[in-house]
């Protein structure tokens, strides 16, 4: 297809005043796109120019036609075999050029284009397994007898639905928007059509897009065979269209919405492009029902007995569509025919295409009718008598209705119109207009003619009714009837909307049309049936100039979908908001487990509707649904969540829990866990105790969940357990005994006290995520002094609230550790786990219910070190490790904000331990009342050189212990110098060429001191240097070198290819003095080596592990 630009200057550009069903004005560019390697004369449909018409009666003679040779291609090639003329009823169906026929060729796999030209065929078209191709009449047999080929048929004719025989631009309200500007510019506007060039049906279907959106970007595409057609939606699909329409339909079936073309317009809707498709005039040209044959003579009977449908017609081109797609599948065996006689039984043409296996369930009869008069069709079985036939068929007529009582007008949408992708119209009455053929019928009265849904598919079909019956300036289609007139006013009007709001996506604009239309034309129709319908659709096209065509946002954050709950009374927590007119309350229908419930509360300024449970649900699956809709009637999507509800559970060994209920019935923990006092443990760490040791261990009050600084006046929480945290160490898995109690989840918010304290250590607080559900710590406030603080302000060296790090517990076989995020605004809280948190002074913190305030939680970043978005910063994490215990998370690094002493967010102390069995930190006992350890010390990036004294303590006895430091090449620059000094053994590592450092403890509790040692000045750097190899008069090769530090030397010779020849041996270096070795130019057996080009390799290595390398390139020549 090319494209031709058409100037819109007159006099191709008509911009005269009058009807705006005519207007062709308001700045809009028009351009075609067609086939320019034919011209299609009068009607699409043209007889080969080579071939002559004849007598309907071809002599029988022997020559062998393929059965895969469809329809009146049949005859064609029987009579060119038999050197007869082919029967007028088959040429008057086919078009072509030069002696060739247009046909579409279906391989049994991907189409052979090749093949086809070989045989002298113009391929014009190929797509999957279809090819479209001009073949010489002479090999029409030869290309349906290859084995490639499964049929050659003529292609299927596509229609323009012009009803047998603008006002609209006024009646659906379009005036209103070019009565404020709106006009559709800059809106690109896809017109499908049969043909252009000023007096045809594409140019009416055309005018009326423009009468409703004048200054629209129109393009015209001539498509007039399905490989045309699907070539044009694929250009609409990938040429940036907003709106394409197309009042254009086939009928071979399938009609579920698998057909190719039904496919390319679902891509297309896919892609953003608003496909608008008139849904057909054969609402009175369907017929649909199961063969049937009382009296076994091989005739479908369509009423009982009646083996004829009746049909009036008219001389000239007749067709007709069976398929029976529904019970064959997309090929078959079970093979029929359409059969046309006249009154007398004489056969006038019959379908002729054979169905053996390899076949699509389609059959198209092609007739040619010699004289007015009373015509008989008919459905002949065609298949053995041993296949068992029971086929649903689906007929169409393009041109003539189906006798009166064996219509069906359900389900007869032409293709694309079933598509899921198209928005699909039907026809209603526009104007008072009363053309020759049509009966009278009220404005907005539904047409005859229009074509019924549902979809085979079950798709509600139309979407929208809109005008027909309205004036244009094409003398042939003025008025314009049909559904083809009803489409390009929704085109129009989608252009409109599209022009108003461009961000409008095609299933907002889908939205907005259903919901604006006129749906109180059923009073007329009489069906009683509510809209929408398959009738109607939605109902009659009305467009308003500022329509909210945005739905409600509806969501359910508590529970969330596919979330298990453990409290069997919840409060249901969803939102409801909408941006344009706002939320209409008498829509809201809730839902729980499938009914609709009352007693649920809708806040209209802030969307939030919660719902508590009257009675305990049972410990299974359930689910939760709300629908709404705005005061414009924009219905929101269903907001659904499928939850379950089970009692909670704790496995064996230590953990850090929080329990997220309120006012616990039963307060004991031995009832709660299901496990007596004396087996478990119920730790709490109290910030107010004067102790150093704050832990307070059950029976203790202090760690009871009711405890006495969660009484009173100012406790620090108000509903204890919720919000608190605990260790907890079981001797097995526990299921939890909560009863039947609510948890706070209705709560917007919930307050903890955190506690500075006034004896050492200070800060540390033990709190839990106190809703059921992910908690995103950065939505955290911190309120201190009057004020408040998010997370990052808490953070600030001036505000000095918090380091803002919550520090999560991780249970292993032997205890647990700590870990932390690396950002602690991408942090999350966990249901029913405890945290540490620390505080520089006195604060609340307020934490927001997620599933009110509808933050959205993020998924926690894993543990890592300190950010290295500044160029010169970088971090290493350390770890420890013995046997089953564990302490990995540890930070070493340097920061461009960071000193030498404290750094607020930067250092991070650890939290108190609750076991001493091993544990890594780095001791501060010189910062004042900031002194502890500490899992992160991060130091000035300035200067060359930083220290950290590094100290592992354990009371595991005579126990090997590893430190590792695994990534330093992926954290530390290369020019950062590391090296691990054990202080209390006098050894050094150097850490680039280690990745640990083993040791074994002592007796009882120990503590093993270390030092890491970081330069950049190059002071602590090994190198190799100075290398420089001579050959004397003997033969002799000496070798000289220096390195920077003291260090272990080896050098060994090897030849051009890396291949060892002679090993010099180790020797100790001093650093700084240049150093000399000799080679005898002998291998390690002795013997000479050959002259040559050779290598020398030397190697150093210092005490602590570094290890350097220096390669140099000489020449033997003695």
């Amino acid at each position: 297809m090319t494209e031709m630009s058409i100037n819109t200057a007159p006099p191709h550009r008509v911009g005269r005043r009058g009807t705006c069903g005519d207007r062709w004005g308001g700045g809009s560019a028009l351009r075609q796109q067609g086939r320019t390697n034919r011209r299609r004369v009068g009607s699409a449909w043209v007889g080969v120019v080579a071939l002559l018409l004849a007598a309907t009666v071809v002599p029988a003679q022997t020559t062998a036609i393929s059965a895969d040779l469809a329809g009146p291609l049949r005859d064609i090639a029987l009579a060119h075999a038999s050197g007869t003329v082919a029967p007028a009823s088959a040429m008057q169906v086919a078009t072509g050029e030069g002696g060739r026929i247009r046909v579409e060729v279906l391989f049994r796999a991907g189409a052979a284009a090749g093949l086809l030209t070989s045989l002298g065929a113009n391929v014009e078209l190929v797509s999957g397994n279809r090819a479209q191709a001009l073949v010489p009449v002479g090999m029409l047999n030869v290309v349906a007898s290859l084995a490639e080929v499964a049929q050659v048929r003529l292609p299927s004719r596509w229609y323009s639905f012009q009803a047998p025989v603008s006002e609209g631009v006024q009646l659906t309200g379009a005036t209103a928007f070019h009565a404020n500007g709106v006009t559709g510019s800059g809106v690109r506007v896809a017109v499908i059509d049969a043909g252009f060039g000023g007096t045809t049906h594409g140019d009416a279907v055309t005018q009326l897009v423009l009468g409703m959106a004048p200054g629209a970007d129109i393009t015209q595409f001539t498509a007039t065979t399905t490989l045309e057609v699907e070539q044009a939606i694929t250009q609409v699909r990938d040429g940036g269209y907003d709106v394409a329409v197309m009042s254009m339909g086939v009928f071979d079936g399938p009609f579920d919405g698998t057909h190719s073309t039904s496919q390319k317009v679902n891509a297309a809707r896919t892609a953003g492009v608003f496909w608008v498709n008139a849904a057909g005039n054969h609402a009175q040209r369907h017929y649909e029902g199961d063969w049937r044959d009382s009296n076994g003579d091989r005739y479908h009977e369509w009423a009982a007995g009646d083996s004829q449908m009746g049909l009036n017609l008219t001389a000239g081109q007749f067709e007709a569509y069976l398929s029976w797609y529904q019970t064959a599948g997309t090929t078959t065996n079970r093979d029929y025919d359409l059969v046309l006689e006249d009154t007398s039984g004489t056969q006038i043409a019959s379908s002729n295409v054979t169905q053996n296996g390899d076949d699509p369930p389609a059959e198209r009869l092609l007739a040619y009718v010699p004289a007015d008069g009373v015509y008989n069709l008919r459905i002949r079985a065609m298949s053995p008598v041993s296949i068992p036939l029971n086929d649903r068929f689906q007929l169409f007529i393009p041109n003539v209705n189906v006798e009166g009582t064996l219509q069906v007008t359900e389900r007869s949408l032409a293709i694309p119109a079933e598509a899921s992708g198209s928005f699909t119209v039907g026809a209603t009455r526009g104007s008072l207009l009363t053309p020759e053929g049509l009966d009278v019928r009220p404005i907005d009265g539904i047409e005859a003619f229009s074509s019924r849904g549902p979809s085979l598919s079950g798709l509600l079909k139309p979407d929208l009714c809109a005008p027909n019956v309205v004036t244009t300036t094409i003398a042939t289609y003025n008025p314009f009837v049909g559904t083809s007139a009803a489409a390009p006013h929704v085109a129009g009007a989608a252009a409109l909307l599209l022009g108003e709001d461009a961000a409008r996506t095609p299933a907002a604009l889908a939205n907005s049309l259903r919901t604006l239309a006129v749906k109180d034309m059923l009073a007329r129709d009489g069906s009683g049936n509510p809209i929408p319908d398959n009738t109607y659709g939605y109902g009659r096209l009305r467009v308003r100039v500022g329509t909210d065509s945005t739905a409600p946002q509806t969501s359910i954050s508590f529970p969330r979908n596919g979330q298990t709950i453990t409290v069997a009374i919840p409060t249901l927590v969803a939102s409801i908001t909408d941006v344009g007119s706002g939320v209409d309350p008498d829509t809201i229908v809730v839902r729980l487990d499938g009914t609709a419930v009352t007693g649920w509360q809708f806040n209209q300024q802030t969307g939030g509707l919660t719902y508590t449970v009257p009675a305990a649900l049972t410990r299974t699956a359930h689910s939760f649904t709300v629908d709404a809709s705005d005061y414009d009637g924009n219905a929101a999507a269903t907001a659904t969540s499928n939850f379950r509800i089970a009692s909670p559970t704790i496995e064996a060994g230590l953990h850090m829990i929080s329990l997220p209920y309120a006012g616990l019935i039963n307060d004991d923990p031995s009832q709660i866990f299901g496990i007596p006092y004396t087996d478990l443990q119920l730790v709490r760490w109290v910030p107010e105790d004067t102790r150093e040791a704050k832990y307070h261990f059950y029976p203790d009050d202090y760690a009871s969940f009711n405890p006495p600084d969660a009484q009173g006046s100012n406790p620090v929480v108000s509903d204890p357990p919720a919000g608190l945290g605990y260790f907890l160490r079981l001797p097995q898995m526990s299921t939890l005994s909560v009863g039947t109690l609510g948890t706070l989840n209705d709560r917007e918010t919930y307050r903890i006290r955190l506690v500075y304290g006034t004896d050492a250590p200070r800060g540390w607080n033990m709190i839990g995520n106190p809703f059921e559900g992910l908690l995103d710590w950065g939505t955290v406030v911190f309120e201190a002094n009057g004020s408040r603080y998010d997370l990052r302000e808490a953070m600030d060296e001036k505000v000095r609230i918090t380091e803002g790090v919550i520090f999560d517990f991780i249970s292993t076989t032997t205890g647990g550790y700590y870990q932390f995020s690396a950002d602690p605004a991408q942090d999350v809280m966990e249901f029913m786990r405890g945290y540490w948190v620390h505080v520089l002074q006195d604060a609340d913190l307020i934490i927001y219910n997620p599933s009110v305030s509808a933050v959205a939680s993020v998924q926690s970043t894993p543990a890592a070190a300190l950010s290295r978005a500044a160029s010169d910063g970088w971090s290493l994490q350390l770890s420890a490790q013995c046997g089953d215990y564990l302490d990995p998370v540890n930070y070493i690094g340097v920061h461009p904000q960071g000193t030498d002493g404290y750094d607020t967010g930067l250092d991070l102390a650890e939290p108190p331990a609750l076991s001493s069995g091993l544990s890594l930190y780095m001791p501060q006992r010189n910062w004042g009342s900031k002194s502890g350890h500490y899992v992160r010390d991060v130091r000035s990036a300035l200067g060359g050189l930083q220290t950290w004294d590094v100290e592992v303590s354990s009371s595991l006895s005579g126990a090997p212990v590893r430190l590792s430091w695994d990534g330093i090449n992926e954290t530390v620059p290369a020019d950062v110098n590391l090296v691990l000094w054990d202080v209390d053994a006098d050894r050094r590592v150097y850490m680039r060429t280690s990745t640990s450092y083993a040791y074994t403890t002592g007796e009882g509790q120990q503590t093993r001191h270390f030092r890491i040692i970081a330069s950049t000045d190059g002071a602590g750097a090994l190198a190799v240097g100075g290398v420089n190899v001579a050959q004397t008069g003997d033969g002799t090769v000496a070798i000289s070198y220096s390195v920077t530090r003291s260090a272990k030397v080896s050098a060994d010779i090897r030849n051009i290819a890396g291949y060892p020849i002679a090993r010099l041996g180790d020797g100790e270096a001093v650093g700084g003095v240049t150093q000399t070795l000799t080679w005898n130019g002998r291998n390690t057996s002795g013997v000479r080596v050959p002259n040559g080009r050779y290598l020398v390799r030397l190697t150093a290595q210092t005490a602590e592990g570094q290890t350097v390398q220096a390669i140099s390139v000489f020449d033997k020549t003695r």
